[in-house]
Protein backbone atom coordinates (compact mmCIF):
# COMPACT_ATOMS: atom_id res chain seq x y z
CA UNK A 1 0.00 0.00 0.00
CA UNK A 2 2.86 2.30 0.78
CA UNK A 3 4.95 1.54 -2.05
CA UNK A 4 1.72 1.78 -4.31
CA UNK A 5 1.57 5.49 -2.54
CA UNK A 6 4.91 6.51 -3.46
CA UNK A 7 4.51 5.06 -6.76
CA UNK A 8 1.78 7.41 -7.51
CA UNK A 9 3.07 10.13 -5.79
CA UNK A 10 6.41 9.59 -7.70
CA UNK A 11 4.47 9.25 -11.23
CA UNK A 12 2.22 12.68 -10.52
CA UNK A 13 5.89 14.29 -9.44
CA UNK A 14 7.53 13.17 -12.72
CA UNK A 15 3.97 14.84 -14.83
CA UNK A 16 4.26 17.66 -13.22
CA UNK A 17 7.88 18.38 -13.72
CA UNK A 18 7.57 17.82 -17.20
CA UNK A 19 4.34 20.00 -17.52
CA UNK A 20 6.38 23.05 -15.49
CA UNK A 21 9.05 22.35 -18.20
CA UNK A 22 7.39 21.84 -20.94
CA UNK A 23 5.22 25.27 -20.01
CA UNK A 24 8.43 27.20 -19.16
CA UNK A 25 9.88 26.56 -22.74
CA UNK A 26 6.81 27.30 -24.55
CA UNK A 27 6.24 30.69 -23.15
CA UNK A 28 10.00 31.63 -23.15
CA UNK A 29 10.59 30.64 -26.52
CA UNK A 30 8.13 32.83 -28.11
CA UNK A 31 8.01 35.42 -25.46
CA UNK A 32 12.03 36.26 -24.67
CA UNK A 33 12.99 37.46 -28.75
CA UNK A 34 9.60 39.64 -29.03
CA UNK A 35 10.79 41.22 -25.78
CA UNK A 36 13.99 42.00 -26.05
CA UNK A 37 13.45 43.59 -29.43
CA UNK A 38 10.52 45.85 -28.08
CA UNK A 39 12.20 46.81 -24.62
CA UNK A 40 15.13 47.98 -26.03
CA UNK A 41 14.13 49.77 -29.55
CA UNK A 42 10.61 51.33 -28.19
CA UNK A 43 10.32 51.12 -24.30
CA UNK A 44 13.80 52.82 -23.84
CA UNK A 45 15.24 49.62 -21.50
CA UNK A 46 19.31 49.46 -21.80
CA UNK A 47 21.01 46.02 -23.07
CA UNK A 48 21.06 45.41 -19.68
CA UNK A 49 18.04 46.12 -18.12
CA UNK A 50 16.44 43.62 -20.78
CA UNK A 51 18.98 41.33 -20.64
CA UNK A 52 18.28 41.17 -16.74
CA UNK A 53 14.62 40.88 -17.23
CA UNK A 54 14.61 37.88 -19.67
CA UNK A 55 16.90 36.29 -16.90
CA UNK A 56 13.97 37.38 -13.97
CA UNK A 57 11.34 36.40 -16.27
CA UNK A 58 12.91 33.06 -18.00
CA UNK A 59 14.13 31.68 -14.32
CA UNK A 60 10.61 32.41 -12.50
CA UNK A 61 9.01 30.71 -15.70
CA UNK A 62 10.97 27.00 -15.05
CA UNK A 63 10.58 28.21 -11.15
CA UNK A 64 6.37 26.95 -12.14
CA UNK A 65 5.27 30.41 -13.53
CA UNK A 66 4.89 28.85 -17.03
CA UNK A 67 2.90 26.37 -15.53
CA UNK A 68 0.41 28.69 -13.79
CA UNK A 69 0.14 30.87 -16.90
CA UNK A 70 -0.44 27.78 -18.82
CA UNK A 71 -3.25 25.99 -16.28
CA UNK A 72 -5.08 29.26 -15.02
CA UNK A 73 -5.59 30.45 -18.80
CA UNK A 74 -7.14 27.22 -18.85
CA UNK A 75 -8.88 27.51 -15.55
CA UNK A 76 -10.23 30.82 -17.07
CA UNK A 77 -11.65 29.74 -20.05
CA UNK A 78 -13.79 27.18 -17.87
CA UNK A 79 -14.73 29.70 -14.97
CA UNK A 80 -16.28 31.82 -17.82
CA UNK A 81 -17.77 29.31 -19.76
CA UNK A 82 -15.16 29.78 -22.88
CA UNK A 83 -13.96 26.04 -22.74
CA UNK A 84 -17.16 24.57 -23.72
CA UNK A 85 -18.28 26.89 -26.33
CA UNK A 86 -17.96 25.98 -30.25
CA UNK A 87 -17.07 29.59 -31.19
CA UNK A 88 -12.89 29.69 -31.52
CA UNK A 89 -13.52 33.08 -31.86
CA UNK A 90 -14.67 34.01 -28.18
CA UNK A 91 -11.79 31.45 -26.82
CA UNK A 92 -9.39 33.19 -29.51
CA UNK A 93 -10.50 37.12 -27.27
CA UNK A 94 -10.66 35.34 -23.72
CA UNK A 95 -6.72 34.17 -24.78
CA UNK A 96 -6.16 37.69 -25.76
CA UNK A 97 -7.55 39.59 -22.77
CA UNK A 98 -5.87 36.87 -20.24
CA UNK A 99 -2.68 37.35 -21.38
CA UNK A 100 -2.94 40.91 -21.69
CA UNK A 101 -3.75 41.03 -17.86
CA UNK A 102 -1.35 38.31 -16.99
CA UNK A 103 1.45 40.35 -18.36
CA UNK A 104 0.17 43.07 -16.45
CA UNK A 105 0.43 42.07 -13.06
CA UNK A 106 4.04 40.33 -14.28
CA UNK A 107 6.11 42.61 -16.02
CA UNK A 108 5.94 45.14 -13.18
CA UNK A 109 7.50 43.20 -10.48
CA UNK A 110 10.25 41.70 -13.73
CA UNK A 111 10.87 45.30 -14.65
CA UNK A 112 11.12 46.85 -11.33
CA UNK A 113 13.56 44.21 -10.48
CA UNK A 114 15.31 44.36 -13.77
CA UNK A 115 16.63 48.23 -12.78
CA UNK A 116 13.19 50.45 -14.01
CA UNK A 117 12.88 51.98 -10.47
CA UNK A 118 10.89 54.79 -11.45
CA UNK A 119 7.18 54.68 -10.69
CA UNK A 120 5.30 56.66 -13.77
CA UNK A 121 7.66 54.91 -15.63
CA UNK A 122 7.15 51.60 -14.54
CA UNK A 123 2.86 52.07 -14.85
CA UNK A 124 3.86 53.31 -18.63
CA UNK A 125 5.81 49.95 -19.36
CA UNK A 126 3.50 47.63 -17.38
CA UNK A 127 0.81 49.41 -19.83
CA UNK A 128 2.68 49.06 -22.95
CA UNK A 129 3.64 45.29 -21.82
CA UNK A 130 -0.18 44.41 -20.87
CA UNK A 131 -0.70 45.93 -24.63
CA UNK A 132 1.82 43.30 -25.84
CA UNK A 133 0.52 41.01 -24.01
CA UNK A 134 -2.90 41.31 -26.37
CA UNK A 135 -1.02 40.38 -29.29
CA UNK A 136 0.58 37.72 -28.14
CA UNK A 137 -2.33 36.14 -26.44
CA UNK A 138 -3.27 34.32 -29.45
CA UNK A 139 0.29 32.89 -30.50
CA UNK A 140 0.85 32.01 -26.89
CA UNK A 141 -2.07 29.66 -26.83
CA UNK A 142 -0.42 28.01 -30.23
CA UNK A 143 2.90 27.91 -28.71
CA UNK A 144 1.94 26.15 -25.43
CA UNK A 145 -0.25 23.88 -27.50
CA UNK A 146 2.80 22.58 -29.95
CA UNK A 147 5.08 22.13 -27.07
CA UNK A 148 2.21 20.01 -25.30
CA UNK A 149 1.79 17.74 -28.28
CA UNK A 150 5.46 17.68 -29.09
CA UNK A 151 6.27 16.52 -25.51
CA UNK A 152 3.07 13.85 -25.29
CA UNK A 153 1.20 16.14 -22.71
CA UNK A 154 -2.60 16.42 -22.82
CA UNK A 155 -4.17 18.93 -20.34
CA UNK A 156 -7.62 18.43 -21.68
CA UNK A 157 -7.32 20.39 -24.78
CA UNK A 158 -9.29 19.03 -27.40
CA UNK A 159 -6.97 20.57 -30.27
CA UNK A 160 -4.11 18.97 -28.77
CA UNK A 161 -3.21 15.89 -30.65
CA UNK A 162 -2.76 13.05 -28.20
CA UNK A 163 0.27 10.92 -30.24
CA UNK A 164 2.48 9.25 -26.98
CA UNK A 165 5.89 11.37 -26.62
CA UNK A 166 8.54 10.31 -29.51
CA UNK A 167 12.20 11.29 -29.83
CA UNK A 168 11.76 13.41 -33.18
CA UNK A 169 9.17 15.36 -31.17
CA UNK A 170 11.40 16.26 -27.90
CA UNK A 171 13.70 16.99 -30.36
CA UNK A 172 11.43 19.48 -31.96
CA UNK A 173 10.72 21.07 -28.89
CA UNK A 174 14.02 21.17 -27.95
CA UNK A 175 15.08 22.35 -31.22
CA UNK A 176 12.46 25.59 -30.91
CA UNK A 177 13.45 26.17 -27.31
CA UNK A 178 17.42 26.56 -28.60
CA UNK A 179 16.52 28.84 -31.43
CA UNK A 180 14.60 31.35 -29.45
CA UNK A 181 17.12 31.68 -26.90
CA UNK A 182 20.05 32.24 -30.04
CA UNK A 183 17.98 34.48 -31.50
CA UNK A 184 17.56 36.27 -27.93
CA UNK A 185 21.33 36.25 -27.28
CA UNK A 186 22.33 36.85 -31.25
CA UNK A 187 20.22 39.76 -30.82
CA UNK A 188 22.31 41.28 -27.87
CA UNK A 189 25.42 39.98 -29.84
CA UNK A 190 24.86 41.97 -33.01
CA UNK A 191 23.99 45.50 -30.71
CA UNK A 192 27.27 44.75 -28.75
CA UNK A 193 26.02 44.00 -25.44
CA UNK A 194 27.32 40.37 -25.21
Amino acid sequence: MVKNLITKTLRKLKKLSLEIIVDASAVTSLGNPVYSLIETQFLGFTDQESINAKLYGTAISYLGLGYIYARTMDLSQKLFGVKDKKSKSLKKLHDILYTGAFNFVLTSGIYYKSGKTDLKELGIIAGIATLIGFALGIPNRYILNVYHDLCGINTGNPDILKNPISIPKILMATGLTTASAAATYSYFCIRGSI
